[in-house]
């Protein structure tokens, strides 16, 4: 669970983009949305937590982003990293670098906006 104390410690480390999952608090769920689109060096990224009641995490973004024609969509929900292009959309999830569920290291992920997106998860083995 995140409180709303956890985004202003990181807000004095670098700009924050936050979107609300299905374990923040009530109060951070009411200053958060759901879901966000950001147009990024010419690229359109979508930002959610992707919970939901049916199918898996990835089986339900699309129909978040239905609309949408974006280039990457960054996802969290399971805590297991996920680095795909699916058609001409890279699917991205970072893993967790506190909460490894059924993942042997925490991991991070790194996106690089350059002629295209670049996109790893880096695996935290010395923690």
């Amino acid at each position: 669970m995140v409180e709303e104390p956890v985004i202003r410690w990181l807000e004095a480390i670098a700009p924050v983009i936050a979107v609300y999952g299905n374990r923040d608090s009530d109060q951070l769920k009411l200053s958060l949305p759901e879901k966000k689109i950001l147009e990024l060096e010419g690229f359109r990224i979508g930002i959610l937590h992707g919970h939901g009641d049916k199918g898996t995490t990835l089986d339900r973004l699309p129909d978040f982003f239905r609309d949408e024609a974006l280039d990457c969509i960054i996802f969290g929900h399971s805590h297991i990293p996920f680095n795909k292009r699916i058609g001409s959309t890279l699917y991205f999830n970072p893993g967790s670098p506190t909460v490894k569920k059924r993942q042997r290291y925490p991991s991070v992920g790194i996106i690089i906006l350059d002629e295209d997106i670049k996109s790893e998860i880096e695996f935290l083995t010395g923690v």
